[in-house]
């Protein structure tokens, strides 16, 4: 088990998630990367933060969801407002949505249970 798959040992406050950021590459990333080439400027991979300059891109740069995230933390409302979200749910959120947390030299994202749009359904894979 990896460091970031073990639960957090934190207490979420208010009504907020904290979700394990997952940003996919760009269908341009992806096509750089198939050939062997690093995006100049790619972020670190180990902790990729959702960039205002992320949520500008054109949809289209895309060929999934483009913030997505791992739900690493709820407060009790946030259980109650979102019954079907569990602790390691895979799921997408709003464009510009939350704040940045850093805990333990990994940065997660503290998000509104209304700026979760929807939850995968088994692998993504």
């Amino acid at each position: 088990m990896s460091k970031h798959d073990e639960p957090l040992k934190i207490e979420v406050l208010g009504n907020a998630l904290v979700i394990d950021p997952i940003i996919p590459d760009t269908k341009a990333e992806k096509s750089l990367k198939a050939s062997g080439m690093k995006p100049i400027s790619a972020p670190d991979p180990k902790n990729k933060l959702w960039s205002d300059s992320q949520d500008r891109k054109h949809i289209s740069e895309w060929d999934e969801h483009p913030l997505q995230g791992i739900v690493k933390g709820m407060s009790e409302k946030a259980k109650q407002d979102l019954p079907s979200i569990k602790l390691n749910d895979h799921v997408g959120l709003r464009v510009g949505s939350g704040e940045p947390i850093i805990y333990q030299n990994h940065i997660y994202w503290r998000a509104a249970p209304h700026e979760i749009l929807f939850k995968y359904l088994g692998n993504k894979a």
